[in-house]
């Protein structure tokens, strides 16, 4: 049966903290944490046996994604787990589409997700979730870093909220979260021994991967800082032998070398209201094709798109097939244009 958990305030209850615990092996005080910290918007999908016992579960939270002139109402997909032996029996799947259909229902514009591992991106392309986010990943040495850096100390005491929303926040092709996702991530990433600062005109979020390297695990940089913040790294690390750095997209400063990484997938769900806003700010465009949307059937059909308008129309003639994967590409990313980013991540 499936069904839609209320979280208490105080607590999850036992059964989705030993199912969370028995699937990715987290410490149950950080699992109640996170409950506690998003129990006011945290959204529960479960699947319970005869019993009413929770044998799946998968949780979504409100997000938004900046394109043209407004933002797309949202939910990102996290911590889907199911119990070991009931893996492979499509339930998982069941939920995914159902919470898509309902996402139709209220009018949400999209759903994305990190998957954890790289073959989750297959698995999830199987609901249309198309891997559109990347991230910019640059290595350095200490030495390396050190040749870089500046004395000039500007640290910043902004709250992480204040960071993030002034800068990053604002840019198109973003996935937004509010005060309360921020709030836990500066939290999540200190309980892990890591560190935030906000930086002139940006910001990071930096943690130890092992004894000899640091894990710069956001980074968002404006102009020509890197070489403050890199000085400002060296001395908050002074042990670290190796810096990995994952740059929001099209910040990496010129002369590092970097490997493009995928950071997230996500797929439209009212696919008539974002083929609006693409229309709308490409005015000039005109494509006419069909699509066969197998999970929300009422994306199916044939659209005709001109001088920013868009049509629903039977055409008798040919049309252009097109997949929901591939038209989430395409208007996500501004026709290729556009690098979005899924900024925030919770570990």
């Amino acid at each position: 049966m499936l069904t839609t958990l209320h979280i208490n305030p105080e607590g999850p209850g036992e059964e989705l903290v030993n199912l969370w615990n028995q699937t990715f092996g987290d410490d149950p005080q950080e699992i109640t944490r996170f409950y506690r910290h998003f129990s006011e918007v945290l959204e529960v999908l479960a699947e319970l046996d005869e019993n009413e016992h929770i044998v799946s579960a998968v949780h979504f939270l409100p997000v938004e994604y900046r394109y043209f002139r407004g933002g797309w109402k949202g939910s990102y997909l996290y911590a889907a787990m199911t119990e070991k032996e009931r893996r492979g029996k499509g339930i998982m799947s069941r939920m995914i589409q159902q919470r898509l259909r309902q996402g139709y229902q209220r009018g949400e514009e999209f759903l994305c997700t990190l998957p954890a591992e790289e073959e989750l991106y297959e698995y999830y392309g199987r609901f249309g979730m198309e891997p559109v986010f990347v991230l910019h990943r640059a290595t350095l040495t200490r030495q390396q870093l050190a040749d870089r850096k500046l004395t000039l100390n500007i640290e910043s005491k902004a709250s992480p909220y204040y960071a993030y929303s002034s800068t990053f926040a604002r840019r198109e092709y973003t996935v937004v979260k509010d005060k309360r996702f921020v709030q836990y991530t500066a939290i999540d990433n200190e309980s892990g021994g890591g560190i935030f600062s906000s930086l002139y005109a940006g910001y990071f979020y930096a943690r130890p991967m092992d004894e000899a390297t640091i894990h710069v695990k956001e980074l968002y940089l404006q102009g020509d800082s890197f070489p403050h913040f890199a000085a400002f790294l060296l001395r908050s690390f002074p042990n670290a032998q190796r810096f990995v750095f994952d740059f929001c997209p099209g910040t990496c400063p010129s002369g590092l070398d970097f490997i493009e990484i995928r950071s997230g997938s996500a797929r439209l769900i009212r696919l008539e209201k974002t083929l609006r806003s693409f229309a709308a700010k490409h005015r000039d465009l005109e494509m006419s094709f069909s699509l066969e949307d197998g999970i929300i059937k009422e994306n199916s059909g044939d659209y005709h798109v001109k001088d920013g308008m868009v049509r629903r129309t039977d055409y008798t003639g040919t049309l252009m097939q097109l997949t929901i994967a591939q038209l989430t590409r395409q208007i996500m990313t501004d026709n290729g244009k556009g690098h979005p980013y899924m900024n925030m991540m919770l570990d």
